[in-house]
């Protein structure tokens, strides 16, 4: 699996490919996780696409249960949260800790991301373990247009 990661780091995309097509897949679903995590730290639509093509559990999460969707919403990259999404991602699957793609992408102050996620459903209410929204971790990390923003949302009834 090293050389697949390598890969994705490197933005090798047919290397990627070539991998998915012949890595067993059990173990490539085994490990799903890392390599989607491991692309939307990177970035890049389309290995993230190829990914996706080799049938990967776009909502499967790490140890933390942190999932490809929160890595792609901390980073900001909105054209891998939109690839994720149309993929079967779901917008409100929490961590270990209770965090949310949308609380991911509040806290770095991810304007559009935040956007769609709500756009697509992610709720505007939810909660992590310390009882912290959204709102809360962006008035936390002082991302003021975040807070407006959330505050504008809320007002117009977004979940």
């Amino acid at each position: 699996m090293t050389s697949l990661i390598e890969a994705i780091q490197a933005g090798d995309r047919a290397t990627v490919q070539t991998l998915t097509q012949t890595w067993d897949q059990t173990e490539l679903n085994d490990q799903g996780s890392v390599v989607l995590i491991t692309a939307a730290e990177q970035g890049d639509t389309g290995i993230l696409h190829l990914l996706i093509e080799a049938n990967l559990n776009v909502n499967q999460g790490d140890e933390d249960g942190w999932t490809p969707l929160m890595e792609a919403s901390a980073g900001g990259h909105v054209d891998l949260v939109k690839q994720l999404l149309t993929a079967g991602a779901n917008a409100n699957t929490p961590s270990n800790e209770g965090i949310t793609p949308l609380m991911a992408a509040a806290a770095k102050g991810h304007t559009e991301v935040v956007t769609l996620l709500v756009e697509q459903g992610a709720d505007l209410k939810a909660k992590d373990k310390n009882s912290w929204t959204a709102l809360i971790w962006a008035s936390a990390e002082k991302q003021t247009d975040m807070v407006n923003l959330l505050q504008t949302l809320r007002s117009k009834g977004g979940e």
